[in-house]
């Protein structure tokens, strides 16, 4: 089970994102994206949130756009939340 998750999870960095496999099996490897995915990224909640932080720390204010993701973001879950879930 675990040996065919970790082939579906290469499998998928491999084809779906362009992530070059690792040469060797042992030590740290960690993924490099391209730079669409890295701009695809920056319009997700996660991406928003380390984009805020990050410009956060640098000493400014977090971009607009990072801010309006995460609003946009929780104003949409906020609704599906109100329509799905009800206390019973």
């Amino acid at each position: 089970m675990v040996l065919a998750a970790t082939i579906g999870v290469l499998a998928v960095g491999r084809l779906g994102f362009g992530v070059p496999l690792p040469r060797q099996p042992a030590g740290l490897w960690t993924p490099q994206m391209s730079p669409s995915m890295l701009h695809i990224g920056q319009f997700t909640p996660l991406g928003a949130a380390a984009q805020a932080l990050r410009d956060r720390m640098a000493g400014g204010w977090p971009h607009p756009a990072a801010l309006l993701v995460l609003g946009g973001c929780t104003l949409a879950r906020s609704g599906l939340a109100l329509r799905f879930f009800r206390w019973e």
